[in-house]
């Protein structure tokens, strides 16, 4: 069997997640894998993609979990196979996914790539969510073979696979005319908004959205992240010491400009193939040049969703995450094609919220979404990942545990002499530039010696 890895990381060959499905090939050498590395192709050769898929019979999308979904790239080459008709060339074969993470609500990354794939034809099998180094523990490797071996048995089985989601695709909103009249309802309290919109293709819903907020008197900066020349994150992870984006690119301040001082904070998002599109996927991934700290903490936001979605989609409870785990106070979401006929209305109703809140000076007490986000996160980045994600440390600083301290003493004393190096700015530059190959190092000989 012929199966396709369609790796969605942009480190390439030296993704982490792409060593589990390494570690899945020396098991399963009976069967040929072929390669396909999403981050080759800034402008995508359709051929090449072409020719490749209508060889597998089988598919593995490869990724790591990037703030609760697929990378910028990944979603971007997704967008590139239905805009070019690639999607029919996947139908009836079998799917599945591997991924990595620290397993921060990566299920909802599976929940996305279950659902696309199901509408491009893919008859999907259950995927493998791997914390990172999983692959260490014996039993998980077993666990991983177990995984491979039940995939590629039921594939060539070819048994069917019942789909979990239904498609009933909309049409297409009627081109942008001028909308009517917006009630004269003003707004006090919004005079410092962030309204922050993509239109990469020309939305007739985004435009009456930002009419309407004009129109009830919503003020402060209008910005088309569209036209801002951002490029993908790039996962070297070295803003983890410092915050500063190794890109130097200008998005960290183009972010902290923008958004510091900005109250309320309004997203009009664009649904696109059951998510986002992949511009507002770039500036989610390139938020994390702040590390794992929440960003909009003291900030109510409000999300107006346009575009047309399946009956099925996850761009709600994704976003809404999004927002919830960040620290935000999320007055709510309106979602113009349910809106329908009463879109103004809504949208009136969720502005007179987010008035409401900031008249009254209210935010919301920490949710289930952030307080899980901070748990999960400061378990790692005061023990193994600490000297990476240094500057974390202050706001999840925990109150020293000697306990604990003993379990980890080696892991702590290791810390302890790197950090003192990593001052030195020769050494911290050499450090995270080597740091991936020196990682990935440890996967590529325990997956020599597993052969072996």
């Amino acid at each position: 069997m012929n199966i396709l890895v369609i790796n969605g990381s942009p480190q390439k060959e030296k993704s982490v997640t792409l060593h589990y499905v390494l570690f899945i090939k020396k098991f399963l050498n009976q069967h040929d894998f072929t390669f396909l590395h999403i981050s080759d192709f800034d402008k995508p050769n359709f051929e090449c993609i072409k020719d490749k898929i209508i060889k597998a019979d089988a598919i593995i999308w490869s990724f790591p979990v990037y703030f609760f979904s697929i990378p910028a790239q990944l979603k971007f080459i997704i967008e590139q196979i239905f805009d070019n008709g690639l999607d029919t060339y996947f139908k009836g074969k079998y799917a599945s996914a591997v991924s990595t993470s620290i397993k921060l609500y990566d299920s909802m990354a599976h929940k996305y790539i279950h659902a696309i794939s199901e509408q491009m034809g893919l008859l999907f099998f259950d995927g493998f969510s791997a914390e990172i180094n999983d692959i260490f523990n014996k039993k998980e490797r077993e666990r991983l073979k177990q995984y491979a071996l039940t995939f590629t048995d039921f594939a060539l089985s070819k048994k069917q696979i019942h789909p979990s989601f239904s498609y009933v695709q909309k049409a297409m909103p009627p081109l942008y005319d001028a909308p009517k009249k917006a009630s004269e309802n003003l707004f006090q309290g919004l005079n410092n908004a962030l309204v922050l919109y993509t239109n990469d293709f020309y939305n007739s819903e985004t435009h009456e959205s930002l009419y309407l907020l004009k129109q009830h008197s919503v003020k402060g900066h209008y910005i088309n992240f569209s036209e801002e020349k951002f490029g993908f994150c790039t996962g070297c992870l070295q803003c983890g010491y410092d915050n500063k984006c190794s890109r130097n690119d200008g998005f960290d301040i183009f972010f902290k400009t923008y958004t510091t001082h900005a109250d309320p904070l309004i997203f009009i998002i664009e649904a696109r193939d059951l998510i986002i599109s992949h511009k507002w996927k770039i500036f989610i991934d390139r938020i994390f040049f702040n590390g794992h700290i929440p960003m909009f903490q003291n900030k109510r936001a409000g999300i107006i969703i346009t575009g047309t979605m399946p009956d099925y989609s996850i761009v709600v409870p994704y976003l809404e995450l999004w927002c919830k785990a960040h620290g935000a106070t999320l007055c709510g979401t309106v979602i113009k094609e349910l809106s329908k006929n009463h879109f103004e209305s809504d949208l009136s109703s969720l502005l007179s919220k987010i008035d409401t809140h900031i008249k009254n000076n209210y935010i919301s007490p920490p949710s289930s979404e952030s307080i899980t986000v901070k748990h999960i996160v400061s378990s790692y980045v005061n023990l193994d990942l600490k000297p990476i994600f240094y500057a974390d440390k202050t706001y999840y600083k925990k109150p020293f545990d000697l306990k604990s301290f003993g379990k980890s003493f080696t892991i702590h004393i290791r810390n302890f002499f790197l950090l003192l190096l990593l001052r030195i700015p020769s050494i911290r530059k050499a450090f995270y530039k080597k740091m991936v190959y020196f990682r990935t190092k440890k996967f590529s000989t325990l997956i020599d010696k597993e052969g072996n």
